[in-house]
């Protein structure tokens, strides 16, 4: 009995000594992060800059790479270097929980033998799908911060339209993460081919405002604005909604609301709509009721009150009714009516008939009478005939009529 506590005790004790060095080795690493200097975003003149001066910008971060320090780390236990031997050995394992595992550990702490030994494995592998974007996000991220210059050149052999872009945003997000101005340097100079073709502006910012988010928010913030293209805008939106979200509620609201009108503005809001809802409905409900009418306002309220129709229909469309006339509300109605509609017809029904005509509600009868014309197309075309909109009235009537002519066939 006394051999097995005695056992017990020591591999308390290792396990302990273990994540004391893992606690030392990430807080020297923060440490290093936070220490970055302020990122001059401002694009550089092509006429004054010099191919030179790039290149030493790239090599100074091989060379002052946190990963590749050596002043005043402690020299690697047997214990330590016995336990890199099994995470390499297990790079290569058939076990697809065993192997990722290994990389995640590796990509902690990698070196050049690491670096290798893991591309041998992914190559050998041949992985698909998500295990594959897994893979490359954590990798390439781990590999930027140990040597970018490399991480560049072995993003150029992956396949254009599956994994390089994925490769170069996760590979910019880890370098500018402990390097942003050399980072930023490099996304201005090197706009993605197929992007720039299509006009759609330089997708590469992406992967610096990824890095930079939870260091430099306001920084990030500013890149952001300089993207004119939807996809990305909403991209760039959701990473720094939840970097100023880490900072509390309030402070992701402030953040959406000091942006000018335009695009940049909109996605802004969108993603601290989809934050708020899946984070606190109520409150998403309480921002929603303090805005002004806009097409904003409409989009975050739909998509309000479809999460709240799925917990409960009658909550969902007590606020709806409650809401004042506009484009929010018909929105939200149609939201309402076109998720309640599948689960409660009559109660639906009941619902709508508190409204008159002139409450901007034909959108919700336009829905309702679609939703229920193959069980009842009788009743549906009275629906569809209550439409105030001549042409929106003739729309749904005549698609209702085609239900009811082929049910009164079926009688014959």
């Amino acid at each position: 009995m006394n051999k097995f506590l005695l056992l017990f005790l020591l591999v308390g004790v290792g396990l302990a000594s273990y994540w004391t060095g893992l606690k030392h080795r990430t807080a020297k690493r923060h440490q290093e992060i936070s220490q970055v200097q302020p990122v001059d975003l401002r694009k550089p003149n092509p006429s004054q800059h010099q191919a030179s001066e790039n290149k030493t910008n790239l090599e100074s971060n091989r060379e002052t790479s946190p990963s590749t320090a050596t002043g005043g780390e402690i020299s690697p236990t047997e214990t330590r270097k016995q336990s890199r031997e099994d995470l390499l050995r297990k790079v290569g394992s058939s076990d697809p929980l065993e192997q990722m595992s290994a990389f995640v550990e590796l990509c902690q702490d990698l070196d050049d033998e690491a670096i290798s030994a893991m591309i041998e494995a992914y190559e050998k592998k041949d992985w698909k799908g998500i295990d594959a974007m897994l893979f490359l996000n954590y990798f390439t991220y781990a590999w930027a911060k140990h040597d970018p210059i490399a991480a560049l050149e072995w993003s150029k052999t992956r396949d254009p339209f599956l994994e390089q872009d994925l490769v170069s945003e996760a590979m910019l997000s880890g370098w500018a993460s402990v390097h942003p101005q050399a980072a930023l340097t490099w996304a201005r100079e090197n706009e993605n081919r197929r992007d720039k073709e299509q006009k759609r502006g330089n997708d590469l910012l992406i992967g610096v405002i990824k890095g930079m988010a939870e260091t430099n928010l306001a920084g990030a913030t500013e890149l952001m604005k300089e993207l004119n293209y939807g996809l990305y805008l909403d991209k760039a939106a959701s990473t720094l909604v939840t970097a100023a979200w880490a900072k509390g509620e309030q402070t992701a609201i402030d953040w959406v609301e000091k942006f000018p009108e335009g695009k940049a503005r909109n996605s802004a809001y969108e993603a601290l709509g989809k934050r708020l809802i899946r984070e606190d409905l109520n409150r998403a409900v309480e921002w929603v009721d303090s805005m002004d009418e806009s097409k904003i306002k409409t989009k975050i309220a739909r998509e309000t009150a479809k999460a709240m129709v799925i917990r409960s229909p009658e909550k969902a469309a007590d606020w709806v009714a409650r809401m004042p006339l506009g484009e929010a509300r018909s929105a939200s109605m149609e939201r309402v009516v076109s998720e309640w509609v599948e689960q409660d017809p009559v109660a639906t029904a009941e619902w709508l008939n508190q409204f008159s005509s002139d409450q901007q509600i034909d959108g919700a009868l336009a829905i309702f009478s679609h939703q229920i014309a193959k069980k009842d197309p009788q009743s549906a075309l009275q629906w569809a005939q209550e439409i105030e909109d001549p042409k929106r009235k003739e729309r749904a009537t005549g698609y209702v009529k085609k239900y009811f002519l082929k049910k009164q066939k079926e009688k014959k």
